[in-house]
């Protein structure tokens, strides 16, 4: 369940790592949407997406930190 995005839209950065267990090591804004509450629901979607499946055997740590864009779209709900 991904975490509830404030109207509007907005493009976020995430920078976040983890072990070869899949836990979550750390989660960073890679690039700000200039929007702190599009920023938080960013990091809050990584967050929650943990723990992630283990990687393949033998794949190195280094490999293991990703960036990732999350884009929210406007959306009005119903009123």
């Amino acid at each position: 369940h991904a975490p509830a995005a404030p109207p509007g839209s907005g493009t976020v950065s995430v920078v976040f790592g983890v072990d070869p267990r899949g836990a979550l090591l750390f989660a960073r804004l890679a690039r700000s949407s200039g929007r702190p509450a599009f920023d938080r629901a960013g990091l809050a979607s990584v967050r929650a997406a943990a723990p992630l499946p283990p990687p393949p055997d033998g794949v190195d740590a280094a490999d293991l930190v990703f960036t990732v864009p999350i884009q929210a779209a406007a959306w009005g709900g119903v009123g």
